[in-house]
């Protein structure tokens, strides 16, 4: 039976709602749920990834429904476990610094925040050479290294144009690549601290040391500061 962080569980329709699993806007294939935010003050709970996943890239309107799993992988209305709340827009003028976006869960809608290397409620900045990992809805459980931080001119094409971004993070996969196309909005995290160091936006099928191709990551302070969360404690 494939394990719990396997791509094809996390494709699938699961509750309570957890890191890696397939999520996305109604109007959207399938991205992936990064985590689980709060607001100061607010009892709210927040689900976090992609302006691309959760926004349409700036093209939903506040409120309309996130379904898990995306349509992508069978997702319909009655798989809507909350609504857009708020997405950072995309500059086509930029330089950008996220792709970031909250939906607003349902009440009745559990959540289990934990990763596979357990609770991940910190958060700093990612080192060169920082060994990372994340669990994404196409790659499952992956392993990699940071191998550029502070990098600008990253050049991504977006349905309204192509779109920059500046002081990213760069991760290079250990064994073939790191994330592939779905994987978007994935937390990346440290498993030796359990920190997380970025929100995985972008990527490349070639480049990279291996060929294997490029992963390019939002700073996640940077994530969190323009959302005004914070990660959510189990």
């Amino acid at each position: 039976r494939p394990g719990r962080w396997a791509a094809e569980v996390l494709q699938q329709r699961e509750r309570p709602l957890r890191p890696g699993l397939s999520v996305a806007q109604r109007a959207v294939t399938a991205g992936t749920v990064g985590g689980f935010v709060a607001r100061p003050g607010d009892p709210a709970r927040y689900l976090l990834s992609n302006n691309h996943v959760l926004a349409d890239s700036d093209r939903a309107a506040p409120g309309s429904a996130v379904l898990q799993p995306g349509s992508a992988d069978g997702g319909t209305a009655a798989d809507a476990v909350g609504r857009l709340a708020v997405a950072v827009p995309l500059q086509l003028d930029g330089p950008n610094v996220v792709d970031a976006a909250l939906a607003v869960l349902d009440d009745d809608v559990e959540i289990d925040p934990t990763y596979p290397v357990g609770a991940v409620t910190t958060t700093s900045a990612a080192d060169d050479g920082l060994v990372v990992e994340k669990v994404g809805r196409t790659t499952g459980l992956t392993r990699g290294a940071v191998t550029a931080i502070e990098l600008d001119g990253v050049a991504v094409s977006y349905p309204s144009g192509v779109v920059t971004f500046d002081d990213q993070v760069e991760v290079t996969g250990a064994d073939g690549a790191f994330s592939a196309g779905g994987d978007s909005g994935s937390l990346v995290y440290d498993p030796v601290t359990r920190t997380a160091v970025g929100l995985l936006f972008a990527g490349s099928e070639r480049g990279g040391p291996g060929g294997a191709g490029l992963t390019f990551c939002n700073p996640v302070d940077a994530v969190l500061e323009a959302l005004g969360v914070q990660l959510l404690a189990p």
